[in-house]
């Protein structure tokens, strides 16, 4: 692994002994150098204990664990383990690296150039590593309360939590440092731009250092602001009580598009009526719910937990327009208005009110822009559906004109002369009457009467019922009254026919 960071074109020594044009520095670029030194030196400082605090993290928590872990009678799985720790093997040593580089430039005199930001290519090999690491943070306390309830767990864990070493450090005071890591790169990476001008050797990589850093920032404030949503859907699912009837309105809460926006305890009204309730109000990025406050009992618990009864929800995509009052003294302050009902929120503070009324628009917006993106799609594969059907319409029509003109180079159906005639175990029907039905059928299995079930008749053939190899039945005197109807069987019947005319006429001459 580590010779990813290792690789030739890497810049492990930099001049920085070039000195040209150090004489001509304005005042405010001897300014903007000094401060440059000072925010590299505590980027320095900073770094150092950082690195030595994920060493202690590496020896006295995940080492022991690890180790324990491969025991026969160990506390703790192995896949626990690097679940909890996640990415701190691949953190730590790109840290050091980084480390060492920061420590080799912060050596030059002061009257040369201190180039830094290429040494943060070392980092911006890990940095997804670091996103991932964030990722799993909340899980692993999750993982880390879970395991604490089983005592031989509690038990190995509090021994190795008392190491004096740590000095009072608990596994989560270290383990939280790679996620506040970032944001202190980003600033102090931001403040060490700030004060470079266009001419500075470390302008360019150090811009480059500074985008690397903020898109990593900025995909763990989003990973961790995700996290965060999920989990507060999950605790007001977990406290909502919800009406029968509402049930199938509601469904799951958790979706994959739905985001918590605002809550709050407010005095609301419906429609023109002047009694105001204490409702608690809570607003998603496409519904709005109206709920109750009240208290429940716990099993084995003396304390009563919250509990929200839904008295209504409103789908943001259907509410046709959202009322602002001018003033506070103006109630209600805000309503909702949904076809023929009406939802008024009375709030008493002009900033709450401005607050409520942005994010129900914005939400709004988002319920409506959401809905015509799924009415698009959906019609969209309606289309394709059609298409798709036409096509197959198609396809079978010009199955059947290809396949057509095979069948009748194979056998063409004609007026089957010999119909009628006895034909072993086989009962007369009213279909056999039916002369246009004879002409159509390409044989006698098609005038079996479909109302009756029909008998098992069988006649040995090689082929198919093409009346190519058509064996007759064991009788010679059936021999004529073939299944086949085709050309070439009528064209041996009737050299049969011609063939026994000759012999009576021999026998009469």
């Amino acid at each position: 692994f580590f010779f990813i960071f290792l690789h030739p074109g890497f810049p492990h020594t930099v001049t920085m002994g070039d000195t040209d044009g150090m004489e001509g520095l304005t005042p405010e670029m001897i300014k903007m150098r000094k401060k440059r030194r000072r925010v590299a030196q505590e980027l320095l400082e900073t770094e150092s204990l950082y690195v030595q605090n994920l060493d202690l993290l590496k020896a006295s928590f995940y080492e022991p664990l690890f180790e324990n872990s491969k025991n026969p009678g160990r506390v703790i799985t192995t896949d626990d383990v690097r679940t909890i720790f996640g990415s701190l093997n691949i953190i730590l040593p790109v840290n050091k690296l980084l480390l060492g580089e920061l420590e080799k430039r912060l050596q030059v005199p002061e009257s040369e150039f201190l180039v830094i930001g290429d040494a943060f290519e070392t980092l911006a090999y890990c940095l997804k590593s670091y996103t991932a690491y964030c990722n799993d943070f909340e899980n692993t306390r999750h993982i880390l309360t879970r395991l604490k309830k089983n005592s031989s767990f509690k038990s190995f864990f509090d021994k190795i939590s008392a190491n004096e070493a740590l000095h009072g450090k608990t596994i989560f005071d270290l383990m939280i440092l790679p996620v506040q890591r970032i944001p202190r790169y980003r600033m102090l990476l931001a403040e060490l731009y700030k004060n470079t001008w266009e001419e500075h050797p470390d302008y360019k990589s150090l811009g480059e250092a500074c985008r690397n850093v903020n898109e990593t920032a900025q995909s763990v404030e989003d990973s961790q602001e995700k996290y965060a949503n999920i989990n507060k859907i999950i605790a007001i699912q977990q406290d909502l009580k919800i009406p029968r009837k509402m049930e199938k309105e509601i469904g799951t809460l958790l979706q994959a598009d739905r985001k918590f926006s605002l809550e709050g305890l407010l005095l609301c009204s419906e429609n023109e009526s002047q009694d105001t309730h204490s409702r608690k109000i809570l607003l998603f990025n496409d519904i709005l719910m109206v709920t109750k406050v009240g208290l429940e009992k716990q099993k084995d618990q003396k304390k009563k937990k919250e509990s929200l009864k839904v008295k209504k929800i409103i789908h943001l995509n259907q509410v046709t327009n959202i009322m602002k009052s001018s003033s506070v003294e103006k109630q209600p302050s805000l309503s909702i208005i949904v076809s023929n009902y009406q939802l008024n929120l009375h709030i008493d503070n002009q900033k709450q009110t401005e607050t409520w009324y942005k994010t129900l628009v914005d939400c709004r917006t988002y319920a409506l822009q959401k809905k015509e993106m799924n009415d698009r799609s959906a019609k969209n594969t309606n289309s394709s559906d059609t298409k798709r059907d036409r096509w197959t319409l198609k396809r079978k029509k010009a199955t059947t004109a290809t396949q057509s003109p095979l069948v009748a180079s194979k056998e063409v159906v004609v007026d089957n002369p010999l119909f009628g005639a006895k034909v072993p175990n086989r009962r007369k029907s009213h279909l056999l009457l039916d002369d246009d039905y004879v002409r159509k059928s390409p044989s006698m299995n098609a005038m079996v009467d479909p109302t009756k079930k029909a008998k098992a008749y069988k006649m040995n053939t090689t082929e198919s019922e093409s009346g190519q190899e058509v064996r007759a039945a064991s009788n010679p005197k059936h021999q004529l009254f073939s299944r086949s109807t085709s050309v070439d069987s009528l064209h041996k019947i009737s050299q049969l026919g011609r063939k026994s005319s000759k012999d009576l006429s021999a026998l009469n001459d």
